[in-house]
């Protein structure tokens, strides 16, 4: 494990705590950072990366944002399942922050990077951990082999080391059973104002 060198954050963290676990590792990609956290980081000779998803964007969707921004390129969610969710498929274009994602070192090993996800970056860091290694059946059979996004191709189980959850969301929680009977209504709404406003819905 003292190999490893990238990591990947999604969701606030306990950033002391986990500066002391990770402190021997090279490289850390952050959810979000503080310019005192970066500061500390580069004084460590740590390499982060700060790669943001959208705040209103479910599992499915942080994944296809995760997945542009980390290898670059215009944010794809999906033929099938913007089609089904009412929502436009493509979204914003982004520079890579790890082009060599993926790709093989001077000495034929393949860099691979781990994920880190608190509260719902738990289950997001999930979501997007299955789609690189599993792709997505029903993208496949519903797209085109051309017009199909490398993410839900899948086959890449060898790009990712890791994958940790910090107190995610993995179960659901409590505050589900005490809404539950006016979910139905607050969905719409808010699938009615997000559409309106042009941005994803909830996966």
């Amino acid at each position: 494990i003292l190999s490893l060198s990238r990591f990947i954050l999604s969701g606030k963290f306990l950033f002391d705590a986990f500066l002391l676990y990770y402190s021997f590792m090279n490289k850390i990609i952050l959810a979000s950072s503080s310019p005192r956290r970066k500061q500390i980081l580069e004084k460590m000779g740590l390499e982060f990366y700060q790669p943001n998803v959208g705040g209103f964007s479910g599992a499915w969707d942080r994944s296809c944002e995760m997945w542009a921004r980390l290898k670059g390129g215009t944010v794809d969610y999906g033929k099938v399942h913007s089609e089904k969710f009412g929502h436009k498929r493509f979204g914003r274009t982004y520079k890579a922050l790890i082009p060599d994602w993926g790709t093989c070192d001077n000495e034929g090993m393949i860099k691979k990077i781990n994920l880190l996800g608190h509260s719902f970056g738990g289950p997001a860091m999930r979501m997007f951990t299955q789609l690189v290694v599993k792709g997505s059946e029903e993208e496949q059979n519903g797209t085109r082999d051309d017009d199909l996004s490398e993410l839900f191709r899948g086959g890449k189980e060898n790009w990712i080391h890791s994958c940790t959850s910090l107190a995610g969301a993995l179960s659901g929680f409590t505050l589900n059973d005490i809404m539950k009977p006016l979910v139905p209504y607050i969905e719409k709404a808010g699938y009615t104002l997000l559409s309106y406003l042009g941005l994803t819905v909830f996966s």
